[in-house]
């Protein structure tokens, strides 16, 4: 990192050292003397003080501005970096943006992208010369200044409004006098600085603190005859009852099973996660529950006194990449934009890293240790084509895992890490409120072992849950290794069931690989149940969360069962006539078996219902069928929901299925019907008005509606079609 040319060379006295009586003589001289006294600091981790020279003070101190000045521009860059993110999602989201417009706010994230790395490599060279945290060499680490209130004067404004800061150790001098707090004390040692207490949490001993400062006056009376106790006792004090009171993890509350201990950490790589994350950065003891200079909690919950952090990270990035599907047709279908949301529990070296997203290896010097406890995101050469659209093809063989850089962080077999996270989507109807969680990381569940070769994705039925085997790279980008199991729980299942059926509609109605037939068809049962508005237990998506397929199967049979009777037919086509948006998102199976069940007649008891015509023979009945019918998206939509108008939604011959449903729309109690229009003519005119694709990225409607009208023509939503082909670096 270059030197920052505004950072003072030298600690300017900001009062006199000594006062003294002019002598109005010319050429006189008067003598003051004066021995300077050296600048006291506590260095927490071994628990002992230094006495730094007033003769060394403005090189350590210009040691420790090169750390903060490093950190400072790299969380600036980064903040940049995500309000250029959020500034191109937001324009992207609009149906019209402005040529200029959007050139603008790309080429504004292509600079934040590389100004972002340049501050990451920045400060990846000052940290370099680190050696493996675990070595006892070379380290960031915390040193508390001990200023004397007289003496305040012989220290600058910078250092004075300093509650802790950071310096590398190969820039602590063996000259400087070091005196540690007990005298039985190794080096290394931090016994007299932490205790336990009555729960086994370890915390700062603010009585040894405050005791050990006395002894050590008493036993280097001459050394320390300057040092004002109160004050180095005021200040080890309050420090130790700021973090003392900090022994809290609020994300350890939601998440138990990422628990870590909840104790006062001062190791070296509880000093650079402290470092990292800017805690040196502020006047306070618990910067980032305040007023921190540099905001690091707006990446990561950060633990100060544990050094832990819950840190939300996004893979591949913010702006995530899409999927795609390649269909029976051979076409690839767009199936919508998915990111990963990483909540880490972290702590040690692997926390270090990605608190700050540094993606710093743990040992800089051993060139044979190439794991890497950073979380990069896919790198990505823009160079080729910067206009194409960055995706992943889920039904096409995983991609090599040697083509960048191993995200070992999520093996956790390299990383003190706990992953917890989420698989999010941009939901078509929620453009404007970002990114929507569908399924979240589960524990191993027995029955979701291994995926298929060549597989990416897979979609299951376990134990009451939906649940996704998923290759990490599909998920966290090129490079992955392993799988990611993921559920679908109480909170998200009404968001995967909407995500499902936007997958389903962008891939056209084409069958989905990655969803296995017991599945798709629960699916369909549970799409069908929900259209019943009789069947008790089973009103609302959630309440089939931890039911097995077994009961659900059951519970359809039993529908089945009731809609033999007209009672239900007839409380099936009310509840398609009151809620028509309730069709929304339902599979053409799901259409097939409800119109399947609204042509089924008995005259003897449909015919003599009355709420079954409504001012015409059978009026109300074919009124709901053209309901469902106006819900198909597109042309293959349509057909397929006809198809499949059998009792369980299995797969029928289309053509003597439109027959079936022509002839119960024709019928009147003589001859043919003149229901408003022709029969042939309205199926012919609805089945020519539908689109032959789908309109990727926008919202499903009836299509009869003034919204259907607007998308005709549309492909792909500017939202989905403006992903930019961008992603971090690695730094090498």
């Amino acid at each position: 990192m270059s030197f920052d040319p505004t950072i003072p060379t030298s600690g300017p006295a900001d009062s006199p050292a000594k006062t003294g009586t002019t002598n109005v003589t010319r050429g006189s001289v008067v003598d003051s003397l004066y021995t300077p006294q050296p600048v006291l600091f506590f260095r927490p981790d071994t628990g002992e003080f230094i006495f730094v020279p007033l003769s060394d003070l403005t090189g350590l101190e210009n040691e420790c501005r090169r750390l903060d000045a490093a950190i400072v521009q790299f969380h600036s860059a980064n903040s940049a970096l995500d309000t250029a993110l959020a500034k191109a999602h937001q324009q992207a989201a609009q149906i019209l943006t402005a040529h200029a417009q959007g050139e603008a706010s790309r080429k504004s994230l292509e600079l934040s992208y590389k100004q972002a790395m340049e501050a990451r490599k920045q400060l990846y060279g000052e940290l370099k010369p680190l050696a493996k945290l675990d070595a006892g060499r070379n380290s960031v680490i915390e040193l508390i200044p001990i200023l004397n209130t007289k003496d305040k004067g012989k220290t600058t404004q910078w250092l004075r409004g300093k509650k802790m800061t950071y310096v590398r150790s190969d820039k602590i001098k063996s000259h400087w006098k070091t005196y540690p707090l007990r005298a039985d004390q190794t080096k290394a040692a931090t016994k007299s600085v932490l205790k336990k207490d009555e729960s086994g949490r370890t915390k700062l001993d603010k009585e040894s603190l405050v005791k050990g400062v006395t002894e050590l006056k008493k036993k280097y009376k001459s050394e320390w005859l300057k040092v004002e106790e109160h004050a180095v006792q005021g200040v080890l004090s309050d420090w130790a009852e700021s973090w003392n009171k900090k022994l809290k993890w609020d994300f350890a509350k939601e998440h138990p099973d990422a628990a870590l201990a909840q104790c006062v950490d001062l190791s070296a790589s509880a000093q650079l996660m402290r470092y990292l994350a800017g805690v040196g950065l502020s006047t306070e003891w618990d910067p980032l529950t305040g007023n921190c200079a540099i905001k690091a909690s707006a990446r990561a919950e950060f633990a100060v006194a544990e050094a832990k952090a819950a840190a939300a990270l996004y893979l591949p990035d913010k702006i995530g990449w899409m999927w795609t599907f390649n269909g029976d047709d051979g076409k690839p279908y767009p199936l919508g934009a998915i990111r990963f949301k990483a909540e880490l529990a972290l702590t040690g070296a692997a926390g270090a890293s990605i608190v700050a997203e540094a993606s710093l290896s743990v040992d800089y010097k051993d060139e044979k240790r190439k794991d890497v406890f950073g979380v990069k995101g896919a790198a990505i050469d823009a160079s080729k084509n910067p206009n194409d659209n960055r995706g992943l093809t889920i039904n096409q063989k995983p991609v090599d895992p040697g083509a960048a850089v191993e995200l070992e962080a999520f093996a956790g077999a390299k990383a003190d890490i706990k992953l917890v996270g989420s698989i999010q989507w941009l939901n078509p109807e929620k453009l404007t409120a970002d990114y929507q969680d569908f399924a979240k990381v589960g524990p191993s569940v027995a029955g979701l072992a291994g995926i298929g070769a060549g597989v990416l994705l897979e979609l299951t039925y376990v134990a009451g849950k939906f649940r996704f085997k998923v290759m990490a790279n599909a998920c966290l980008g090129v490079g992955a290794k392993g799988k990611l199991e993921l559920e679908v729980d109480l909170r998200l299942i009404a968001e995967f069931v909407a995500w499902f059926c936007y997958q389903l509609y962008h891939a056209d109605y084409q069958k989905l690989s990655f969803v296995k037939k017991q599945v798709f068809d629960l699916i369909v049962k549970i799409q069908v149940l929900l259209l019943d508005a009789a069947t008790q237990g089973y009103r609302r998506i959630e309440e089939f969360v931890g039911k097995e397929i077994i009961e659900i199967e059951q519970v359809f049979d039993d529908l089945l069962d009731a809609l033999e009777r007209e009672e239900r037919r007839v409380a099936l086509m009310n509840r398609i006539l009151s809620d028509p948006d309730a069709l929304l998102g339902a599979t053409p199976e799901t259409k097939g078996i409800v119109l399947y069940q609204l042509t089924r007649h008995d005259w003897r008891l449909d015919g003599l219902d009355g709420r079954n015509h409504g001012g015409g023979y059978y009026r109300a009945r074919k009124r709901a069928i053209k309901t469902v019918l106006r819900y198909a998206q597109t042309k293959r939509g349509f057909d397929n929901t006809i198809q499949h108008m059998t009792p369980r939604g299995t797969k029928g011959d289309l053509a003597k299925n439109k027959a079936q449903l022509m002839a119960f729309l024709n019928m009147a109690i003589v001859g043919d019907a003149d229901d408003d229009e022709e029969v042939q003519d309205f199926y012919g005119r609805l089945h020519a008005s539908l689109k032959d694709a789908p309109s990727v990225g926008y919202p499903l409607c009836a299509n009869d509606s003034w919204q259907y009208e607007l998308q005709r023509g549309m492909d792909l939503h500017p939202t989905l079609a403006s992903l930019p082909n961008i992603a971090m670096e690695t730094v090498a």
